[in-house]
Protein backbone atom coordinates (compact mmCIF):
# COMPACT_ATOMS: atom_id res chain seq x y z
CA UNK A 1 0.00 0.00 0.00
CA UNK A 2 1.34 3.41 -0.98
CA UNK A 3 0.00 6.92 -0.45
CA UNK A 4 -0.93 7.04 -4.13
CA UNK A 5 -3.03 3.90 -3.64
CA UNK A 6 -4.71 5.40 -0.58
CA UNK A 7 -5.56 8.63 -2.39
CA UNK A 8 -6.91 6.69 -5.38
CA UNK A 9 -9.06 4.48 -3.12
CA UNK A 10 -10.29 7.57 -1.26
CA UNK A 11 -11.48 8.99 -4.57
CA UNK A 12 -13.29 5.72 -5.34
CA UNK A 13 -14.90 5.32 -1.92
CA UNK A 14 -15.79 8.92 -1.10
CA UNK A 15 -14.98 11.24 -4.00
CA UNK A 16 -18.56 12.05 -4.98
CA UNK A 17 -19.72 12.09 -1.34
CA UNK A 18 -17.04 14.60 -0.39
CA UNK A 19 -17.89 16.95 -3.25
CA UNK A 20 -21.64 16.68 -2.57
CA UNK A 21 -21.22 17.14 1.20
CA UNK A 22 -18.94 20.16 0.86
CA UNK A 23 -21.39 21.80 -1.55
CA UNK A 24 -24.42 21.09 0.65
CA UNK A 25 -22.61 22.14 3.81
CA UNK A 26 -21.97 25.59 2.41
CA UNK A 27 -18.19 25.18 2.62
CA UNK A 28 -18.21 26.26 -1.03
CA UNK A 29 -21.09 28.11 -2.72
CA UNK A 30 -23.90 25.80 -3.78
CA UNK A 31 -25.71 25.98 -7.09
CA UNK A 32 -28.92 28.09 -7.07
CA UNK A 33 -31.12 25.01 -7.44
CA UNK A 34 -29.43 23.09 -4.59
CA UNK A 35 -29.37 25.30 -1.47
CA UNK A 36 -26.79 24.43 1.17
CA UNK A 37 -29.50 24.29 3.81
CA UNK A 38 -31.31 21.42 2.10
CA UNK A 39 -31.40 18.20 4.12
CA UNK A 40 -31.72 14.81 2.47
CA UNK A 41 -34.70 12.65 3.31
CA UNK A 42 -33.58 9.09 4.00
CA UNK A 43 -36.26 6.83 2.54
CA UNK A 44 -36.29 3.17 1.55
CA UNK A 45 -35.73 4.20 -2.04
CA UNK A 46 -32.80 6.48 -1.22
CA UNK A 47 -31.26 3.74 0.93
CA UNK A 48 -31.60 1.24 -1.93
CA UNK A 49 -30.00 3.71 -4.31
CA UNK A 50 -27.16 4.35 -1.87
CA UNK A 51 -26.63 0.61 -1.35
CA UNK A 52 -26.41 -0.01 -5.09
CA UNK A 53 -24.04 2.92 -5.56
CA UNK A 54 -21.79 1.96 -2.67
CA UNK A 55 -21.83 -1.68 -3.76
CA UNK A 56 -20.63 -0.65 -7.22
CA UNK A 57 -17.92 1.59 -5.76
CA UNK A 58 -16.80 -1.19 -3.43
CA UNK A 59 -16.51 -3.52 -6.44
CA UNK A 60 -14.38 -0.91 -8.23
CA UNK A 61 -12.18 -0.55 -5.14
CA UNK A 62 -11.72 -4.32 -4.83
CA UNK A 63 -10.83 -4.51 -8.52
CA UNK A 64 -8.25 -1.75 -8.02
CA UNK A 65 -6.78 -3.57 -5.01
CA UNK A 66 -6.52 -6.82 -6.97
CA UNK A 67 -5.08 -5.26 -10.14
CA UNK A 68 -2.55 -3.21 -8.19
CA UNK A 69 -1.89 -6.14 -5.86
CA UNK A 70 -2.28 -3.87 -2.88
CA UNK A 71 -1.44 -5.71 0.31
CA UNK A 72 -3.96 -4.95 3.03
CA UNK A 73 -3.39 -5.37 6.74
CA UNK A 74 -5.13 -8.33 8.35
CA UNK A 75 -8.79 -7.66 9.04
CA UNK A 76 -11.93 -9.63 9.81
CA UNK A 77 -15.66 -8.94 9.91
CA UNK A 78 -16.49 -12.11 11.89
CA UNK A 79 -19.44 -11.42 14.25
CA UNK A 80 -18.93 -12.38 17.88
CA UNK A 81 -20.94 -11.80 21.05
CA UNK A 82 -18.03 -9.89 22.57
CA UNK A 83 -17.76 -7.78 19.44
CA UNK A 84 -21.50 -7.03 19.52
CA UNK A 85 -21.33 -5.96 23.18
CA UNK A 86 -18.30 -3.79 22.44
CA UNK A 87 -20.11 -2.23 19.48
CA UNK A 88 -23.15 -1.38 21.62
CA UNK A 89 -20.90 0.01 24.34
CA UNK A 90 -18.98 2.06 21.81
CA UNK A 91 -22.24 3.47 20.44
CA UNK A 92 -23.43 4.36 23.96
CA UNK A 93 -20.08 5.92 24.86
CA UNK A 94 -20.04 8.05 21.72
CA UNK A 95 -23.64 9.05 22.43
CA UNK A 96 -22.75 10.27 25.91
CA UNK A 97 -19.72 12.08 24.52
CA UNK A 98 -21.93 13.74 21.90
CA UNK A 99 -24.39 14.91 24.56
CA UNK A 100 -21.55 16.17 26.78
CA UNK A 101 -19.97 18.15 23.94
CA UNK A 102 -23.30 19.76 23.04
CA UNK A 103 -24.05 20.56 26.68
CA UNK A 104 -20.64 22.23 27.03
CA UNK A 105 -21.13 24.08 23.75
CA UNK A 106 -24.54 25.29 24.95
CA UNK A 107 -23.06 26.66 28.17
CA UNK A 108 -20.33 28.48 26.27
CA UNK A 109 -22.52 29.91 23.51
CA UNK A 110 -25.75 30.25 25.51
CA UNK A 111 -27.65 28.25 22.91
CA UNK A 112 -29.09 25.85 25.46
CA UNK A 113 -27.01 22.92 24.25
CA UNK A 114 -29.63 21.78 21.78
CA UNK A 115 -28.11 19.04 19.63
CA UNK A 116 -28.29 19.24 15.88
CA UNK A 117 -30.31 16.87 13.74
CA UNK A 118 -27.41 14.41 13.58
CA UNK A 119 -27.95 13.52 17.24
CA UNK A 120 -31.68 12.93 17.05
CA UNK A 121 -33.32 9.56 16.40
CA UNK A 122 -34.71 9.49 12.85
CA UNK A 123 -38.48 9.61 12.55
CA UNK A 124 -40.11 6.25 12.01
CA UNK A 125 -37.26 4.16 13.42
CA UNK A 126 -38.23 0.51 13.13
CA UNK A 127 -40.70 1.13 10.31
CA UNK A 128 -38.20 0.21 7.60
CA UNK A 129 -36.39 -3.13 8.08
CA UNK A 130 -34.17 -2.33 5.12
CA UNK A 131 -32.66 0.53 7.13
CA UNK A 132 -30.89 -2.10 9.26
CA UNK A 133 -29.48 -3.81 6.16
CA UNK A 134 -28.23 -0.58 4.64
CA UNK A 135 -26.86 0.75 7.94
CA UNK A 136 -24.77 -2.39 8.47
CA UNK A 137 -23.47 -2.22 4.91
CA UNK A 138 -22.72 1.50 5.21
CA UNK A 139 -20.95 0.88 8.51
CA UNK A 140 -18.80 -1.80 6.89
CA UNK A 141 -18.14 0.35 3.83
CA UNK A 142 -16.79 3.24 5.88
CA UNK A 143 -15.00 1.40 8.70
CA UNK A 144 -13.35 -1.02 6.25
CA UNK A 145 -11.77 2.02 4.61
CA UNK A 146 -10.74 3.78 7.83
CA UNK A 147 -9.63 0.82 9.96
CA UNK A 148 -8.38 -1.62 7.33
CA UNK A 149 -7.32 0.29 4.22
CA UNK A 150 -5.89 3.43 5.87
CA UNK A 151 -3.94 1.35 8.39
CA UNK A 152 -2.45 -0.78 5.61
CA UNK A 153 0.18 1.89 5.00
CA UNK A 154 3.64 1.09 6.41
CA UNK A 155 3.81 1.49 10.20
CA UNK A 156 6.04 4.55 9.91
CA UNK A 157 3.14 6.37 8.23
CA UNK A 158 0.39 5.30 10.64
CA UNK A 159 0.15 8.62 12.48
CA UNK A 160 -0.24 10.46 9.21
CA UNK A 161 -2.70 7.84 7.98
CA UNK A 162 -4.84 8.35 11.09
CA UNK A 163 -4.79 12.14 10.62
CA UNK A 164 -5.69 11.61 6.96
CA UNK A 165 -8.60 9.37 7.97
CA UNK A 166 -9.89 12.13 10.29
CA UNK A 167 -9.78 14.59 7.40
CA UNK A 168 -11.64 12.27 5.04
CA UNK A 169 -14.25 11.29 7.65
CA UNK A 170 -14.85 14.97 8.40
CA UNK A 171 -15.06 16.05 4.76
CA UNK A 172 -18.05 13.93 3.77
CA UNK A 173 -20.01 14.88 6.90
CA UNK A 174 -19.84 18.65 6.31
CA UNK A 175 -23.43 18.58 5.03
CA UNK A 176 -24.40 18.22 8.71
CA UNK A 177 -22.55 21.43 9.55
CA UNK A 178 -18.86 22.01 10.17
CA UNK A 179 -19.15 21.57 13.95
CA UNK A 180 -20.89 18.20 13.62
CA UNK A 181 -18.49 17.16 10.87
CA UNK A 182 -15.50 17.84 13.12
CA UNK A 183 -17.19 16.08 16.02
CA UNK A 184 -17.83 12.97 13.92
CA UNK A 185 -14.63 13.05 11.91
CA UNK A 186 -12.06 14.00 14.53
CA UNK A 187 -13.52 13.21 17.95
CA UNK A 188 -15.41 10.03 17.11
CA UNK A 189 -12.70 9.04 14.63
CA UNK A 190 -10.14 9.34 17.43
CA UNK A 191 -12.31 7.27 19.78
CA UNK A 192 -12.71 4.52 17.17
CA UNK A 193 -8.97 4.49 16.49
CA UNK A 194 -8.07 4.43 20.20
CA UNK A 195 -10.38 1.46 20.81
CA UNK A 196 -9.17 -0.28 17.64
CA UNK A 197 -5.57 -0.13 18.89
CA UNK A 198 -6.58 -2.08 22.00
CA UNK A 199 -8.70 -4.59 20.08
CA UNK A 200 -7.18 -7.55 18.16
CA UNK A 201 -5.74 -6.22 14.86
CA UNK A 202 -8.29 -4.94 12.36
CA UNK A 203 -11.35 -6.69 13.80
CA UNK A 204 -13.78 -4.16 12.42
CA UNK A 205 -17.08 -5.82 13.37
CA UNK A 206 -17.61 -3.88 16.67
CA UNK A 207 -17.05 -0.58 14.88
CA UNK A 208 -19.49 -1.54 12.14
CA UNK A 209 -22.11 -2.30 14.81
CA UNK A 210 -21.53 1.04 16.56
CA UNK A 211 -21.62 2.89 13.24
CA UNK A 212 -24.83 1.14 12.15
CA UNK A 213 -26.56 1.92 15.46
CA UNK A 214 -25.63 5.58 15.02
CA UNK A 215 -27.12 5.57 11.52
CA UNK A 216 -30.33 3.92 12.73
CA UNK A 217 -30.89 5.60 16.08
CA UNK A 218 -28.99 8.87 15.83
CA UNK A 219 -25.89 9.65 17.87
CA UNK A 220 -27.31 11.47 20.90
CA UNK A 221 -28.02 9.00 23.71
CA UNK A 222 -30.26 11.36 25.71
CA UNK A 223 -32.41 12.09 22.65
CA UNK A 224 -32.76 8.34 22.09
CA UNK A 225 -33.84 7.69 25.69
CA UNK A 226 -36.33 10.58 25.62
CA UNK A 227 -37.80 9.29 22.34
CA UNK A 228 -38.48 5.84 23.82
CA UNK A 229 -42.18 5.14 24.53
Amino acid sequence: MTWWDLVALTAVFFGTSIVSSVMRGGVVPAAPDSPASAVSEFTTRSNWNALVQQGALLAVAITYICVRRVKLARWTMRPTLKGTVLGIGLFAGCGLLFDAVYTLRGRITGSGGVAAVVGEPPEGVGADPFLLVYSMFNGFYEEFFFLAICLSLPVKWHRWAVAYSFLVRTSFHTYQGVFNALLIGVVFGAVFYAVARRWPPQRIYPFVVAHALGDILGIGLIDLIVAMP
